[in-house]
């Protein structure tokens, strides 16, 4: 009997590649999590002295298939944020999407892989100025605010090479970019917590601080759910939302690099 093999659907193709780009994911932030740790160390003045209480959501590694959902939600209070993209998903509609309805685009490097790009100044330039072509071709606009991946206080570069960290952000400041790390942290990273425990995370970080640098990841549906209880607590809680630009607190950390 003869057979005939049909082509897969776009759905199942799409389903797919989304599978792949997840695991892909989870797999990286694994190794993160047993490779790497953070210091959230605050250079001494680089907080501002405001009394305006602002809120900066961000969110890194995307653009994903729930960021649109997360565009739904932010348009529904009128919310803007930054979106920190890499560009090895292909999804760069969604960036197009995100900045014409008012949202920073960032760049955070173009595949995120650290042995990559931490491993010289000119790998990482490259692969910068590759998600930086992205993010033109996209919007139209040239993107000069940044994010390393892990931050600029990460520890996994070091056994790459060290003092990098430290040459990278003399080297982008000086190239006229600025780079963004964060605050306040949900702990989102691994896609393990709930709505409730991220939206907890954020909400208690942010009462420590008048201008809050969010750190989230809109790789992750229950993070972008977390989003609606943060902004509903901020607003009743006399916050206000912006998105970041070249001359917005940058929380810097102290680099250990």
């Amino acid at each position: 009997m003869k057979m005939h093999w049909l082509p897969y659907s776009t759905s199942v193709i799409l389903a797919l590649l989304t599978l792949a780009i997840t695991l892909s994911t989870i797999e990286h932030y694994y190794q993160t999590a047993h490779n790497s740790t953070t210091t959230i160390a605050l250079n001494s003045n680089d907080e501002p002295a405001v009394k305006e209480k602002t809120i900066y959501l961000t969110f890194d590694d995307g653009p994903s298939i729930h960021t649109p959902k997360l565009l739904e939600i932010l348009d529904r209070y009128n919310v803007k944020a930054t979106f920190f993209v890499v560009g090895n998903n292909g999804s760069y509609s969604i960036i197009k999407d995100a900045y014409s309805r008012g949202h920073s685009i960032g760049l955070h490097t173009y595949s995120h892989k650290y042995k990559q790009i931490y491993a010289s100044k000119e790998a990482y330039l490259a692969d910068l100025e590759a998600i930086q072509d992205v993010v033109f071709k996209a919007t139209g606009h040239k993107s000069y605010i940044i994010r390393f991946p892990g931050g600029s206080s990460n520890s996994i570069s070091t056994p790459i090479k060290k003092g990098i960290m430290t040459e990278l952000a003399n080297m982008v400041t000086a190239k006229g970019y600025q780079y963004f790390d964060w605050n306040v942290d949900s702990n989102d990273g691994l896609g393990k917590l709930t709505r409730k425990e991220i939206a907890n995370n954020v909400i208690a970080g942010i009462k420590k601080h008048n201008s809050s640098i969010v750190l989230q990841h809109d790789i992750w549906l229950e993070s972008v759910y977390a989003v609606e209880d943060i902004i509903k607590w901020g607003l009743a809680n006399g916050y206000s939302f912006a998105p970041l630009t070249m001359n917005s607190f940058a929380a810097h950390h102290t680099i250990s690099n």
